[in-house]
């Protein structure tokens, strides 16, 4: 966690609602046949239930 952001980096915001799973640096998605791994997380909890994350991912 904490990598500075690199040019092609993305933004992949993710609603915790329902979600089974937790994101994490260990995280792939597959975005139009392209993977693209979480390498820094950061996570909207206002009163302390996750709603929303925010994850910077990478090819």
């Amino acid at each position: 966690e904490g990598q500075s952001i690199q040019r092609g980096d993305k933004k992949l915001i993710i609603a915790a609602a329902g979600l089974e799973w937790v994101p994490s640096l260990t995280t792939e998605a597959e975005i139009n046949g392209v993977k693209w791994q979480v390498v820094n997380i950061k996570e909207a909890n206002p009163a302390g239930t996750p709603l929303v994350y925010f994850c910077q991912v990478r090819k």
